[in-house]
């Protein structure tokens, strides 16, 4: 089969129907030869990378006089054509139905794709094509690199692959985690950023940690020493660490696992997960997962094109549903105006129009008039915002996922 696509600025348009059918050939369509033969490498890289042999075409078309001989031409050979009518340039559109007219094709269907409900509706009357793939999916990295950018890193805590039980259990160590530092979250990244620093030194190997009193003074760190001495405990008493032995002028434990030792390392970092982990246990009525990928912590470069990272962005958590982006921003604490702005710029750079957009928060401002106005502005920007994040139960953060 052949699918015809008059390009879009919408990547996701441009794919919907070649990823769906799994289409042998694809011939886009546009004004612009560069922008088009730029789009056309992205796109083939792509279906290469899939394994799918699908043959990438382009063809620059100006409307005027030989514009309906060019693109009837399209029709030379012998195959079923699929016409996707979904986004593109109109006067294009029109032009290539005249084509159509012209060349009348033996086996021709019309349709138009919809990315966002995963559906195609026939415009000719014909009983549409079944689709290969009824909901094709794209990962996170594949959505950054067709918008031009890349993935260089994100946090990995092991959850990917683990059953819906373990990451149960990896959202009971981040309970467990976010009750200890409600109490005092100064404190709690103050002990995040002491254990990192002495692991800056050497002091973890894998999962086991071992810190020396004469270390911790030869580095001028015995007050860190010391505050890491008294926190230890209630880690230990919530089963967050074991093995924990503190005397003889040292100190030893291991980490009970690779979330845990992220979270305990690295400020700010509880939320994201819980977020991230609640977002791989979403699953849809048949039992599906809700989300085709899931990454936290990712490091986002904007131009591929560079081995330099000159730009660089760091998104909490980042969601494919089929096709569709989701960026959602994780903040413990009061939000200002300005990361509405961070949120919307690199979910229009890496996501395109069709992205979603999220903030979670684990409180605003607490003035009402002054959250009023974020939240309407928030609105106006296409974000949702979820307040309070941290006082809802599991099962609600799943079904505010599952609902974007």
């Amino acid at each position: 089969m052949t699918v015809i696509e008059v390009l879009d600025k919408a990547s996701v348009e441009n794919l919907f129907a070649p990823l769906s059918y799994a289409a042998e050939r694809v011939i886009y369509i546009g004004r612009d030869r560069r922008e088009i033969e730029r789009e056309c490498r992205v796109y083939a890289a792509l279906f290469a990378a899939r394994g799918m042999q699908t043959r990438v075409e382009s063809v620059v078309v100006t409307p005027g006089d030989g514009a309906p001989e060019i693109l009837a031409a399209l029709f030379h050979e012998p195959d079923s054509y699929l016409i996707d009518l979904a986004g593109g340039d109109e006067v294009l559109l029109f032009l290539l139905g005249q084509a159509v007219e012209r060349a009348k094709p033996a086996q021709v269907s019309l349709h138009y794709g919809s990315a966002p409900t995963h559906r195609f509706l026939s415009l000719d009357g014909a009983k549409p094509l079944s689709p290969r793939e009824k909901n094709p999916s794209l990962s996170v990295e594949e959505t950054v690199a067709l918008h031009g950018g890349r993935v260089t890193g994100s946090t990995d805590v092991g959850a990917q692959k683990l059953p819906a039980d373990g990451i149960a259990a990896l959202l009971g160590d981040i309970d467990a985690m976010w009750r200890i530092s409600a109490a005092d979250s100064s404190a709690w990244n103050r002990h995040a950023n002491i254990l990192s620093a002495f692991e800056a030194l050497g002091c973890r190997r894998g999962l086991s940690f071992s810190l020396t009193a004469q270390t911790a003074r030869r580095e001028k760190k015995e007050n860190a020493y010391r505050q890491l001495c008294e926190f230890l405990p209630a880690l230990a008493e919530a089963g967050l660490i074991e093995k924990l032995r503190i005397g003889g002028g040292a100190v030893a434990f291991a980490y009970k696992n690779r979330c845990v030792h992220a979270c305990l390392c690295r400020a700010g970092l509880l939320l994201e997960l819980k977020v991230y982990l609640s977002a791989l246990l979403a699953k849809n009525a048949d039992g599906s997962p809700v989300f085709a990928d899931a990454r936290t912590g990712v490091v986002l470069d904007w131009d591929r094109r560079t081995r330099d990272a000159a730009t660089v962005n760091e998104v909490d958590v980042i969601l494919t549903r089929g096709m569709i982006p989701i960026f959602i921003s994780c903040k413990n604490g009061s939000v200002g105006e300005d990361e509405l702005y961070k949120l919307a710029a690199v979910a229009h750079r890496f996501g395109g129009r069709f992205a979603k957009k999220v903030l979670a928060a684990t409180g605003l401002s607490g003035n009402a008039q002054r959250d009023a106005y974020f939240t309407r502005r928030a609105s106006e920007m296409g974000i949702a915002v979820w307040p309070d994040v941290h006082t809802l139960s599991q099962e609600e953060i799943c079904a505010l996922l599952a609902a974007l």
